[in-house]
């Protein structure tokens, strides 16, 4: 199965197929199984929508930007999404592991234009709201689902 993949190193989408290990064409870093994903603790799963295909994103510990991509932005975000109604740093996902094994992830809002919203529910500006597996996720005209590992 095909996915598009962002380079941890240099921010790239890469097309990986499942069970193969790749590298980024740009930077040469590990992209796909083996890399940045087997560090994942719950991955985004976009539907294709805005994006143009479905795409995995995997979400590591710490915290992860998402924002819309643009030529002319400045804006540093893991998660580039070419979506004209997503703002150029729309969100974020924090996510870290706790002492027993489990996940721990949260959402916020990073003040965008047009909102983010949690199973249908709009956030106010950096508020936090847990994140459980198969959440939906809308940020302009993206959906994505939550997937914990």
């Amino acid at each position: 199965m095909k996915k598009i993949e962002i380079c941890p190193s240099c921010g790239l989408e890469v097309v990986t197929e499942s069970g193969r290990p790749s590298r980024c064409p740009r930077c040469e870093s590990p992209v796909g199984d083996g890399g940045p994903e087997s560090d994942a603790l719950l991955s985004l799963e976009f539907d294709g929508g805005a994006q143009g295909a479905s795409s995995s994103y995997p979400v590591p510990e710490g915290v992860s930007t998402i924002g819309r991509r643009s030529a002319r932005s400045t804006a540093t975000v893991q998660i580039a999404v070419t979506d004209g109604f997503m703002s150029k740093v729309h969100c974020r996902v924090t996510a870290q592991r706790r002492g027993d094994g489990s996940v721990e992830a949260a959402l916020s809002d990073a003040g965008s234009a047009n909102g983010t919203y949690l199973n249908g529910r709009s956030l106010l500006p950096a508020e936090e709201a847990p994140l459980h597996d198969g959440d939906i996720v809308r940020m302009g005209n993206t959906e994505l689902r939550i997937v914990f590992r």
